[in-house]
């Protein structure tokens, strides 16, 4: 698979990475610096420590320290937290350009995830914008991080300003996904977000778990478009084909570039098209048990083994729907129905009344459901059972089980005995290599993957497959 950044850097352009990759721990040729970035700092896995960078085994095949600066241990950067770390990093990538060379970066900030920081890291904070009698934490957390991220955007911004980079930019800021809120089982959500009033959250198929605020600005952006709301269908993978487009480079399928889902979305930005995309994927079948598939207004949903998801029970709470604010005004029994996961809860605990916690959802892991999306943004009337959208449902089911049919990696998780038996033997090598560099995490694996085995790559399979996400532009 050929990325992005590759064909930036064969174009000449500086590549620059910072933050979280999520795109491969295992082998060497999963990092940063192999994949087109001539220069990175971040953590390779999918959560950690915001200031001591320890992460656990969900994340490795073992205990250890994730950061990584240029492809080595990021050992001189001590317990000097992700929000400044950063922060500082891509200010000095601007201070240092070359303004003769054109420059891409790809900036994945730690916030606003799980685990959340310790309080005392954002003490000042903390005692001057809220009190915390009054707001729960679960609240706290996420404004607080939104508040630090934001700032870092803005320094960002002024700095190219200051540099006179920023009439030649073009800046996209996106997410990968909705909000979530409530623990599975023994998966804790420290960070909860507010996805209201659409319904879901992350890890479900649901659009408050696909559909993200996201905005394009820079300089480039033609002045009568700016301020602009676009409500046509946006794909993560579209950002591709978009940005090389811009920057006037092919993008050529080929044994290492197969076809892409991706489609230049920038004339619908600019105002000359009305729509880019007519559909598109929402996860596929194997992937946390949830597929989507959305057409013109209408989307499918299936779900049939989210409950399976790791090992993890209480899923149900993704179906929900929150109040328009969330946690803060549910009630108390509500909200800690959630906490636990909300796998038990009664009937009113879901209802938490007409403004405040989680409306009713129904805990079935095995269904079908259509919606027409536009009209009912909030997915609370499901069609499939209605005979006059017999036809919309037949032709949706068509066109998803054609898209399923050309997924290329599938994400597996352990099932049986020997599968557990070779993860075991990955965390022996894990724990030896992290022994050797002081703790720190380095891709531990020797042998090349077999890639045409999915059973054999699982986990591992997520440098080469992104999870699809809806956009509001």
């Amino acid at each position: 698979m050929t990325f992005l950044p590759q064909f930036l850097d064969k174009a000449g352009y500086a590549t620059h990475f910072i933050g979280k990759w999520g795109l491969g721990n295992s082998w060497d040729y999963q990092l940063p610096n192999k994949r087109g970035f001539q220069s990175s700092l971040g953590y390779l896995g999918e959560t950690q420590d915001y200031c001591t960078h320890e992460s656990d085994g969900k994340n490795w095949a073992c205990d250890g320290k994730d950061l990584m600066l240029d492809g080595k241990p990021a050992t001189e950067y001590g317990d000097e937290c992700s929000g400044a770390l950063y922060g500082k990093r891509i200010l000095k990538i601007l201070d240092d350009h070359d303004e003769e060379k054109p420059i891409f970066i790809y900036m994945a900030l730690q916030h606003i995830h799980s685990p959340a920081p310790d309080f005392n890291i954002l003490k000042e904070w903390v005692e001057t914008r809220f009190n915390r009698a009054k707001f729960v934490d679960e609240y706290i957390i996420p404004q607080l991080l939104t508040a630090e991220a934001d700032l870092m955007l803005g320094n960002t911004v002024d700095k190219m300003k200051e540099l006179k980079m920023w009439d030649n930019t073009i800046f996209v800021h996106a997410s990968d996904n909705g909000g979530n809120y409530g623990n599975m089982g023994e998966h804790k959500v420290e960070v909860m977000g507010n996805n209201y009033p659409l319904r879901g959250a992350k890890y479900s198929g649901f659009d408050g778990g696909h559909r993200v605020p996201a905005f394009v600005t820079g300089g480039l952006v033609p002045d009568d478009r700016r301020g602009k709301t676009i409500e046509g269908l946006v794909h993560l993978a579209d950002w591709m084909p978009t940005l090389l487009g811009l920057a006037g480079v092919e993008m050529k399928a080929d044994k290492d570039m197969p076809q892409v889902d991706g489609v230049d979305i920038w004339p619908m930005l600019t105002g000359k098209e009305e729509k880019a995309r007519d559909s598109l994927m929402l996860g596929v079948e194997n992937l946390y048990g949830a597929t989507g598939f959305i057409n013109g207004t209408y989307k499918l949903l299936r779900s049939s083994s989210f409950h399976t998801l790791a090992g993890r029970k209480g899923g149900c709470v993704v179906f929900a729907t929150t109040g328009p604010v969330f946690p803060n005004e549910t009630l108390d029994a509500t909200r800690e129905a959630m906490l636990k996961g909300g796998e038990n809860m009664t009937k009113e605990e879901r209802s938490g009344g007409a403004h405040r916690g989680m409306a009713n959802f129904a805990c079935n892991f095995d269904f079908e459901s259509l919606y027409d999306i536009f009209k009912d943004p909030g997915e609370s009337k499901d069609l499939a059972g209605d005979s006059k959208y017999a036809d919309v449902l037949k032709d949706m089911r068509k066109m998803m089980d054609s898209q399923n049919a050309t997924v290329t990696f599938k994400h597996i998780f352990a099932t049986n005995e020997a599968e557990q038996e070779e993860n075991q033997d990955e965390k022996k090598l894990c724990e030896a290599n992290a022994e050797k560099n002081g703790g720190f995490h380095t891709p531990y694996e020797t042998e090349d993957p077999d890639v045409n085995t999915t059973e054999k790559i699982s986990m591992h399979i997520v440098a080469e497959y992104r999870r699809e996400g809806r956009l509001l532009v």
